[in-house]
């Protein structure tokens, strides 16, 4: 679906708005209804990114930057971790 191109916004919010029978989960610190949401807060997270969607404006928006952030940081210390590990192996 994301390879025909057009507008897969909508994909972002159909994910977000599915809710689980059971109960969602704490991830953390804040609760997501279910997995699926997840999934859909993720791919939002990756169009804002690369610019293909605006990030909401607002409370949101401030969380979504923090989660980026959060996750890029995440990023760069695994693959400096994985820099020194390699250099120590060799």
């Amino acid at each position: 679906m994301f390879r025909r191109g057009g507008d897969v916004s909508f994909v972002v919010e159909e994910l977000k708005a599915v809710f689980d029978r059971a109960g969602g989960q704490w991830v953390g610190g804040r609760y997501v209804p279910s997995l699926l949401a997840a999934i859909g807060e993720v791919i939002e997270q990756h169009l804002i990114a690369i610019g293909f969607i605006q990030p909401p404006s607002g409370a949101a928006a401030e969380l979504t930057r923090k989660v980026a952030n959060a996750r890029m940081r995440r990023r760069a210390t695994r693959a400096s971790g994985n820099a020194r590990a390699a250099a120590r192996s060799a």
